[in-house]
Parts: structure tokens; C-alpha cells; sequence
């Protein structure tokens, strides 16, 4: 009789401490997933390059061309700044120095103006093909700094994808 109350003494002290041990690691497991966010949060998709914002957005308003510029200057002859709403912020890449809103409205200079690159120079190897109010387009967003410092700041897109 003695041995039998041993052995189930054994027996249920050895459940405990496995069962104890079991329940720790699941609590220290769910314990470490919440403190690190998931990995592809982490370490996105896309790699966005230093000083830019990569958007998805679309086109509001288009400026005419501004007779101030060089006239070798394309943005003499075809519209170069546009006003876009900024519909999707995909990432932002280190050191860019703004930061935008889903529906925000900002303005942009579009380096290749924003007709058809085959319009404004059929020589220069590019293919983008224009944009018209209302259009959608992704594109990196670059800053240059004017003489005001950071309230004088020009939003800048030398390359788009339209969608």
C-alpha cells in the first residue's frame, strides 16, 4: 500500500513539474511574440532610397508653365507643377524631412514636366507618358531646401509610374 502512494505521489509530482514547465514556455513564447512586431513590418517590400517618400497619389490641379525659367528650360513650354492628393504613403526612406497625410494635398515640381517625354524630347531615352488632372501615379517625392530653410521647401518627382 505504501509503495502504491509513493508511487503515485511520484507520478503526480513528475505531472506537475512538466505540466508547470509546458505552460511557462507557451507563456513566455505568446510573451515574446507580442513584443516583436511581425517581420514584414520590419523589413519591407520595397526598399525606398535615402530623402524620399515613396507615394501613391493623384494628380488635382496642373499648373501652367512659368515664364520666369530659362527658356532652354522645358518647364518654359510644358507644365512642371502640378498640386497632387496624396492617396497612399507607402514608406518613407531615412533623413526625408516632411511628413504627409493620406489626403493631403501638396504641390510638386515634376523634373520631366508632365507631358509625354516623348513630346518634350524624343532624344532623351525616357517613356513616361504624361499626366492629366485626375490621373493616379506612384512615385518617390524628393526635397530640395530653399533660402527659408525647412518653410521653404520644394517637393520634387523625377520619376512616376502611372496607373
Amino acid at each position: 500500500m505504501r509503495n502504491l502512494i509513493s508511487i503515485s505521489l511520484i507520478t503526480l509530482m513528475l505531472f506537475l513539474v512538466f505540466a508547470c514547465s509546458t505552460e511557462k514556455n507557451k507563456s513566455t513564447e505568446t510573451a515574446e511574440k507580442q513584443m516583436d512586431p511581425p517581420k514584414h513590418q520590419l523589413y519591407p517590400k520595397e526598399v525606398i532610397s535615402v530623402g524620399k517618400c515613396r507615394v501613391e497619389a493623384t494628380v488635382v490641379e496642373i499648373l501652367e508653365p512659368s515664364a520666369k525659367t530659362n527658356e532652354k528650360d522645358p518647364c518654359s513650354k510644358f507644365p512642371c507643377v502640378a498640386k497632387i492628393k496624396i492617396d497612399k504613403i507607402i514608406g518613407y526612406g531615412s533623413a526625408f524631412p516632411a511628413v504627409f497625410n493620406s489626403e493631403q494635398i501638396i504641390s510638386v515640381k515634376f523634373t520631366s514636366t508632365l507631358m509625354p517625354s516623348a513630346v518634350v524630347d524624343p532624344e532623351s531615352g525616357q517613356k513616361l507618358p504624361g499626366l492629366e488632372k485626375g490621373d493616379s501615379f506612384k512615385a518617390d517625392i524628393s526635397t530640395m531646401q530653399g533660402m527659408g530653410g525647412k518653410n521653404n521647401q520644394t517637393f520634387l518627382i523625377y520619376d512616376y509610374h502611372k496607373k
